[in-house]
């Protein structure tokens, strides 16, 4: 078989890298586990811009109530894991009446 230019444009595209993928890979456990809870926040109500405390909140009830091995981290230790996502990019800031919320 004769290798064309599509063919070879395919490959490259096969080979690419999804950044989100790969900032996903590189997760901590505990950041792992707020992202979980941002998505369970943003499954029950999909409208709703939340903060870090919004997110502490279901963090907690998911290390509480799923009667998970994932250990309980303290505030300090979320907040920094939190802020790293919104350094990836995973997270980002909406537009709110009172100012900005991540």
């Amino acid at each position: 078989p004769v290798l064309s230019v599509p063919m070879l444009a395919d490959a490259k595209d096969d080979m690419a890298v999804d950044p989100l993928w790969q900032a996903l890979e590189t997760l901590s456990t505990l950041e792992m586990v707020l992202v979980v809870a941002m998505v369970m926040l943003e499954r029950a109500d999909a409208a709703a811009n939340y903060n870090f405390e919004t997110i502490m909140a279901e963090y907690r009830e998911f290390v509480r109530d799923g009667g998970s091995s994932i250990e309980g981290y303290s505030k300090d230790v979320a907040l920094k894991a939190f802020e790293h996502l919104f350094d990836l990019g995973l997270i980002k800031w909406a537009a709110s009446d009172s100012g900005r919320t991540r």
